[in-house]
């Protein structure tokens, strides 16, 4: 291809490091950094540990990113892949996950991060919380009820 005006071919023209557009830089409009940066549902954030943890590792720190969901009406997202699910916030099918409302307002966030999990395991490891055997058991058996309602 050829440009108008031009005996340049266009693959010899055109250098896309001169193209504003166009960039390998991973805070540059189109790279995976920039869409987590511009998700007002993504957060990302450390925090200390200092313990072992369940998988026989000791962890000074942990880095942690999540996906939260958004209002009611819009579509449920695991918050450790980020994977929509076909379900609504809001609808029946809530119970089918394990849900933990963040209300710590990390980040200067005015509203609380809506958090799916496949299972309060998932959670446990996602974000170094240890549950009770107790709201484990209450979980289950809700997600039970659910399984059977649907």
């Amino acid at each position: 291809m050829y440009i108008l005006g031009s005996t340049m071919p266009y693959e010899e023209y055109y250098n896309p490091a001169d193209d504003d557009n166009y960039s390998t830089d991973k805070n540059k409009k189109g790279s995976a950094d920039y869409l987590k940066d511009t998700d007002k549902q993504y957060q990302k954030y450390t925090k200390p540990l200092n313990k072992t943890w369940k998988d026989g590792k000791y962890y000074k720190k942990v880095y942690i990113e999540c996906y939260g969901s958004g209002q009611v009406g819009t579509k449920i997202r695991n918050a450790v892949t980020g994977q929509y699910y076909t379900y609504t916030v809001g609808s029946d099918y809530e119970d089918l996950l394990f849900k933990v409302i963040d209300s710590s307002a990390r980040q200067g966030r005015k509203d609380p991060l809506i958090l799916f999990y496949d299972t309060p395991e998932q959670y446990e490891n996602h974000r170094f919380n240890l549950l009770s055997q107790k709201t484990k058991e209450l979980w289950y058996d809700k997600n039970m009820e659910a399984r059977q309602k649907s």
